[in-house]
C-alpha cells in the first residue's frame, strides 16, 4: 500500500523563512512515517537542503508556482 503524499511549499533565504521552514521540517519528520514527503522551493540555503535530504525528505528545487502545482 502506498502512502498518501504531503507537501510543503515554502522559500528560505538568510534573511526571510528560517523559523518557518525549521517548523515544517520538525512537523514533516514527525509524519514521514505515515506519508511520502515532499518539499518544494524557489529559494532555499544549501544547509537545509541537506537538512531536508538527510531527514529522509525529498526537496524540489522550482523555477516557479506553475511548476509546483502541476507537481501536485
Amino acid at each position: 500500500m502506498s502512502k498518501n503524499k504531503l507537501s510543503f511549499r515554502v522559500d528560505a533565504s538568510k534573511s526571510i523563512g528560517l523559523g518557518h521552514i525549521s517548523r515544517c521540517i520538525e512537523l514533516a519528520r514527525l509524519l514521514k512515517n505515515n506519508f511520502d514527503i515532499s518539499f518544494y522551493s524557489k529559494e532555499m540555503p544549501e544547509n537545509l537542503i541537506s537538512t531536508i535530504n538527510g531527514a529522509g525528505l525529498n526537496f524540489n528545487l522550482i523555477k516557479n508556482e506553475d511548476i509546483f502545482f502541476n507537481k501536485i
